[in-house]
């Protein structure tokens, strides 16, 4: 019985971070790209909730998010290829969203939790700038201003918002750490 109440628990929490996640992103936007990008508090929650749980917990979040937002905010690349939608559908949503379950690999470190923080933190966004240039390099590229370096024009696009995003959830997360550590895990 413990262990069922603790899972309803657990999803609850994560059903609440996700619509968070989501309204967060959707309609408190700092700064939107045209080609997709903004910046926002949206990972906020979902970091959190990686921090709370666990790895696996994070990484489902994230994933669920990743389906929700492609479904209410697509950003299709101008391309006929099926296999570049498609690879622009896996690293621009699902594993950049997916990946927020990185945060909580520092739990089991014995540090500070503000260095927890940073080192979570800063792995998630790490690892979604990389995955948005790699995107931007293989699908998006028809989108660099002509004469323009592709390579150049991508890192500069994508740093416009994701540097923004990483400085924010970090210092939102250092603001509510007690909120990031203080549960006891159930699961």
């Amino acid at each position: 019985m413990v262990n069922f109440k603790s899972k309803v628990i657990t999803f609850s929490e994560m059903s609440i971070m996700v619509s968070l996640a989501f309204i967060l992103h959707s309609f408190f936007k700092i700064l939107e790209m045209p080609n997709g990008g903004s910046v926002n508090f949206g990972l906020t929650p979902l970091i959190i909730f990686s921090f709370r749980r666990n790895f696996f917990m994070g990484a489902i979040s994230g994933f669920v998010l990743s389906i929700i937002f492609f479904l209410s905010h697509p950003y299709i690349p101008p391309t006929d290829n099926l296999a570049k939608i498609i690879l622009s559908i896996f690293l621009d949503y699902i594993l950049s969203y997916s990946c927020v379950g990185l945060a909580s690999v520092f739990n089991s470190f014995k540090l500070d939790n503000k260095i927890k923080i940073i080192f979570g933190v800063s792995l998630v966004h790490t690892i979604r700038f990389l995955l948005f240039c790699t995107s931007g390099i293989t699908v998006w590229y028809v989108n660099t201003p002509f004469g323009e370096s592709v390579v150049k024009y991508v890192l500069v696009y994508n740093l416009i918002y994701c540097l923004p995003n990483f400085i924010a959830d970090l210092l939102m997360c250092i603001t509510l750490q007690k909120f990031c550590f203080s549960l006891k895990k159930t699961d």
